[in-house]
């Protein structure tokens, strides 16, 4: 992570954090668009997901430690407009990392840094990415980490440590390809999720969730197979 002069201002430092975080998604993109195989090229990037789990906690550090700053009333979902802002911020690299990055502890840690700030940066909505990445992380890991112990109540404000990323490998077959989301028409109505998966043998699985904004439940809409 490059050092910034002390004289900058935490709005230029803010800015500056946000800017190398799109450089290191655009890196990611730029190297996994060229392979046959772009679901498993994405592991040899886990020190990349990692950076931007560090840029977020600088970016987010920030915004805490600045004066004048009413936090609560910022990242209050329930408070109308005042979370919203019409830039483009840290919610799509985060949904971005907690989708592509298959080590369970880097996309937990996304998706809490999600759930911490309640905001919407123009279409993105930090609370429904959130729902959107622990639906994909359900659905890819089922129960493969169930029985190794990991501490889910991490410092949020600290990166992931060597040994917390020293994980199984999630299967070629767990992992979801051709991942889309059809956003709702408006607040009270469904988002519709829509993936891929071909197991080890066979023909792919076509798989299709429904999440309820109303409500905030997911249901399984159907699922089917294609050739």
């Amino acid at each position: 992570m490059a050092s910034l002069p002390h004289t900058i201002t935490p709005l230029e430092t803010f800015a500056y954090r946000l800017l190398e975080l799109y450089q290191i998604i655009a890196t990611i993109m730029a190297d996994v668009c060229v392979d046959t195989n772009p679901e498993l090229s994405y592991d040899r990037h886990t020190s990349n997901f990692v950076s931007i789990i560090s840029h977020c906690i600088q970016s987010y550090s920030v915004v805490l430690r600045s004066k004048g700053l009413d936090r609560a009333h910022i990242y209050d979902a329930k408070t109308p407009n005042a979370n919203s802002i019409s830039d483009i911020g840290w919610i799509p690299p985060l949904y971005y990392t907690a989708v592509k990055c298959r080590n369970h502890r880097i996309r937990l840690h996304t998706v809490k840094l999600l759930e911490a700030a309640p905001h919407k940066e123009g279409m993105w909505d930090a609370k429904l990415a959130a729902a959107v990445a622990r639906r994909v992380i359900s659905i890819e890991e089922q129960e493969l980490y169930n029985n190794i112990r990991m501490a889910n109540a991490f410092d949020l404000l600290g990166a992931p440590s060597a040994q917390e990323k020293l994980l199984p490998v999630l299967p070629e077959a767990y992992r979801l390809h051709e991942l889309k989301v059809a956003l709702p028409d408006d607040p009270t109505g469904r988002l519709v999720l829509r993936c891929n998966r071909r197991g080890e043998t066979g023909p792919w699985e076509v798989i299709v969730w429904v999440y309820d904004l109303r409500s905030e439940l997911w249901s399984n809409l159907s699922r089917w197979t294609r050739c």
